[in-house]
């Protein structure tokens, strides 16, 4: 889902941003360049939604207890790392 540009002003002005420069910002090359790979990696480790978390190499959907991040990393602080 895209933004109308409506609802984009209201929200950066409310929050005091620079407006303009936020229109600006948002239809740059380089904005959409980093759009494009966040949705390759997104397609590549099959997320449709957010959250979507990779810690090493176990990969989380969806909300995850704060108690079971921390476990997941631990888990893979303590594995060495993978050979490619």
């Amino acid at each position: 889902m895209v933004a109308e540009e409506a609802s984009v002003r209201r929200v950066a002005e409310s929050l005091d941003l620079d407006v303009e420069q936020l229109l600006i910002d948002m239809s740059s090359a380089g904005v959409q360049a980093e759009l494009d790979r966040t949705r390759a990696l997104a397609d590549l480790f099959g997320f449709i939604g957010t959250p979507g978390l990779v810690i090493g190499r176990t990969v989380l959907s969806g909300a995850v207890p704060l108690s079971l991040l921390r476990q997941i990393a631990e888990e893979e602080k303590a594995e060495p790392f993978p050979v490619c």
